[in-house]
C-alpha cells in the first residue's frame, strides 16, 4: 500500500527466522556474541541499507528441520515473520508458498571422498619399490656374475658366489678375492648394489610411512564403475534424479533423512573403509574439515559440478520487501560484494583451496630435504665404517690400537 516507505524503514524491526546452517548462518555460543555466517553478512548489510533492525526474538535454534521441512514457510504464510534465511534453495514448491528474492549465491554440488590408503598385504610390499623389469634385470645380472665367477674360480666358487649375494643384500664379506680382476668386478658390483639398496630402502620406508593413497575416481561414470555408493540428504536427492547413473541405479544412492548438509560427510567419515562418495556443497566440506574432522582424515573434493544450488531469502507472498531486497541484492552482485563476502567467510575459519591439501601433505609426505638427510646419514655411516676398518688394519702394526680392537 505504501511502497515509498520501503525505501527507508526508519529503524523499524523486521522479524526473521534464521535457521542455523553453518557456514551460512552460525548461532553464537553465548548471548554476548553476535550471529555470524555468510547470509548474516548480507542481512546486516541490508539492515544498514534499508535502515531496519533485526528482531532476534523469533530466531529458530535447530540445525536439522527433520520432518518439518515446510515449517519455515508455514510461518511465512501465517505472516509471523518477515524474512526467513538459512541455506534455502529456490524450488517451484517453495515459490508457491512464499516469495523468493533474487538469488544470493549459486553454489554447485560436489562429490567428496575420504582419502584411503593403498594397503600392501603380506610380502607383496617387499617387491613394490621396483617394477618387474627392474627385478628381472637384477636377477639376470646376479646370475651372470655368479656364472662368470663359477667358471673363473672353480676352487673357490662357493666363496665367490656368497660374496655376490652378500654384497647384494648389504652384508659384510668374509673373504676377499685373491686376483685383481675379481676384486675389480666385486667392487663395481658392490657400488652398483649400494645405490640400488639405497633407493630400495628409501622407497620402502616411504611406503611404510605414508602407505601411499588410492587414486579416487574423477567422474560420475568412474564412481559407478568402481562400485561406489553416493550419500546425500533428503533435499539434495531430487536434484540428482535426472543424472543417468542414478536413474539406472548403477551408482546407488543412500538418502539420509535429514536437512543437515554435513550429515553425508559424517557418514563417509564414519564408514571410511567403504567405497562412499558424499554429494554436498563445497562450503559445507570446508567448514566440516575445520570444525569436526580429525587432522588425520583427509577429504578429497572432486573437480566436477553435478548441479547448481540457487540460494535465496524468502518473504511472505506479495510483500513489498521482496522487490526492494531484490534490487539491493542485485546491486551487491554487480559491485562484487557477494564474491568478496564468500571469500571472507572462508577466511573466517582459515580454510582455502590453496592450503587445504598442503596442510596434510606437509605432515605426511617425505620431501627432498628429508631424502637428502637419509643420504647424508648413509654416507656418514659408510665413512665411519671405512675409518674403523682402516684402524683395524693399523692395529696390527701399532700396539696402542690393539687395545681398541
Amino acid at each position: 500500500m505504501f511502497p515509498i516507505k520501503v525505501q527507508n524503514l526508519y529503524g523499524c524491526p523486521i522479524r526473521m527466522n534464521l535457521w542455523e546452517i553453518p557456514p551460512f548462518i552460525l548461532f553464537p555460543d553465548n548471548t554476548t556474541e553476535i550471529y555470524t555466517g555468510l547470509e548474516m553478512i548480507i542481512l546486516k548489510t541490508l539492515s544498514k541499507h534499508l535502515n531496519f533492525t533485526i528482531d532476534e526474538d523469533s530466531l529458530a535454534e535447530r540445525r536439522d528441520l527433520g520432518d518439518d521441512r515446510m515449517e519455515p514457510f508455514k510461518v511465512l504464510q501465517r505472516r509471523e515473520t518477515n524474512i526467513t534465511a538459512g541455506f534455502f534453495r529456490r524450488t517451484p514448491e517453495r515459490d508457491d508458498l512464499a516469495t523468493s528474492t533474487y538469488v544470493t549465491f549459486s553454489v554447485p554440488l560436489a562429490a567428496v571422498v575420504v582419502r584411503r590408503e593403498s594397503g600392501h598385504e603380506s610380502l607383496n610390499v617387499l617387491i613394490f619399490p621396483f617394477d618387474m623389469p627392474t627385478w628381472v634385470l637384477l636377477i639376470i645380472s646376479s646370475l651372470i656374475l655368479i656364472i662368470i665367477n663359477y667358471f673363473r674360480q672353480k676352487n673357490v666358487r662357493s666363496a665367490s658366489t656368497w660374496q655376490i649375494i652378500e654384497s647384494l643384500l648389504g652384508l659384510p664379506s668374509v673373504r676377499i678375492p685373491e686376483r685383481l680382476s675379481p676384486r675389480v668386478t666385486f667392487i663395481i658390483w658392490m657400488l652398483s648394489t649400494f645405490v640400488l639398496r639405497l633407493v630400495y630402502q628409501s622407497i620402502l620406508f616411504f611406503v611404510y610411512r605414508t602407505q601411499f593413497y588410492r587414486q579416487p575416481p574423477t567422474t560420475v561414470i568412474d564412481f559407478a564403475v568402481s562400485g561406489y555408493r553416493a550419500v546425500c540428504t533428503q533435499p539434495t536427492a531430487p536434484l540428482l534424479t535426472y543424472i543417468p547413473q542414478f536413474m539406472d541405479n548403477s551408482l546407488p544412492l543412500i538418502v539420509l533423512n535429514t536437512t543437515d548438509e554435513m550429515a553425508p560427510l559424517r557418514y563417509i567419515d564414519k564408514n571410511s573403509h567403504e567405497n562412499l562418495v558424499a554429494i554436498t556443497v563445497k562450503d559445507f566440506v570446508f567448514y566440516y574439515v575445520h570444525t569436526e574432522s580429525s587432522r588425520s582424515r583427509v577429504f578429497i573434493l572432486m573437480r566436477m559440478s553435478l548441479n547448481d544450488q540457487k540460494i535465496t531469502f524468502y518473504v511472505p507472498k506479495h510483500s513489498y520487501l521482496a522487490e526492494r531486497l531484490e534490487n539491493c541484492i542485485l546491486g551487491y552482485h554487480q559491485m562484487g560484494f557477494m564474491e568478496l563476502w564468500h571469500k571472507l567467510t572462508y577466511e573466517s575459519f582459515r580454510i582455502s583451496q590453496s592450503s587445504y591439501s598442503t596442510k596434510y601433505e606437509a605432515a605426511l609426505l617425505v620431501n627432498l630435504r628429508q631424502i637428502m638427510s637419509f643420504i647424508y646419514l648413509v654416507v656418514f655411516l659408510q665413512s665411519a665404517s671405512i675409518v674403523i676398518f682402516v684402524l683395524e688394519l693399523l692395529s696390527k702394526k701399532f700396539d696402542f690400537l690393539k687395545k681398541l680392537f
